[in-house]
């Protein structure tokens, strides 16, 4: 992800306790960070399989939500140098010896967008057997945090499912459903 024309952000998809990767225009390698086992009183996480999420910025500040974990962090850039603002759990995820119970793990966040000073993700929030019936198995849930100090302002369920989704300048949300067959959904948020 392009942070500006200074910054690139990458995610170490796996092994890694902190996989989010700041570098510069050259790719060289400035910071890492992202950490999900603050404030969980894990020292290390042993099988988290996978740190897949999307990015979304706008000016010094950035998003990553990720797939796995329903984990959503919000940070800002300031001369360099990363800073946590806020984060978000969809819920507290389950640990035992440093091993995430998966089988009451519920799917985290498909895509995110920034726009008005607010952070608009898709979150899927099913659990591994609900993910099991095809016909229920992707996001129709819509949540919006403000962008500074990370409080859920609104939340919409979607009639249809959406996984990828763009905004425009009106604020009308454009995605892709895959329920029963792929689909351009459109949404006018109140």
């Amino acid at each position: 992800h392009v942070l500006n024309d200074n910054y690139i952000l990458g995610s170490v998809l796996m092994g890694m306790n902190e996989p989010i990767v700041l570098m510069d225009a050259d790719l060289n390698v400035i910071d890492s960070f992202g950490g999900v086992t603050e404030g969980l009183g894990i020292d290390s996480i042993k099988d988290i399989k996978s740190y897949i999420g999307r990015f979304s910025s706008c000016k010094d500040y950035f998003i990553h939500a990720m797939n796995d974990l329903g984990y959503l962090a919000c940070y800002k850039l300031s001369d360099g140098k990363v800073v946590k603002q806020w984060e978000f759990y969809a819920e507290q995820p389950i640990f035992n010896d440093g091993m995430l119970n998966k089988r009451r793990l519920k799917d985290g966040f498909w895509d995110v967008s920034i726009k008005n000073n607010q952070v608009y993700v898709i979150y899927n929030g099913k659990t591994y057997d609900e993910r099991k019936d095809k016909s229920k198995r992707f996001p129709t849930t819509i949540l919006v945090f403000d962008l500074y100090d990370g409080n859920l302002c609104k939340k919409y369920i979607t009639d249809k499912d959406i996984c990828r989704f763009v905004l425009d300048e009106d604020g009308v949300i454009y995605g892709v459903g895959t329920n029963p067959e792929v689909e351009i959904v459109k949404y006018i948020l109140p």
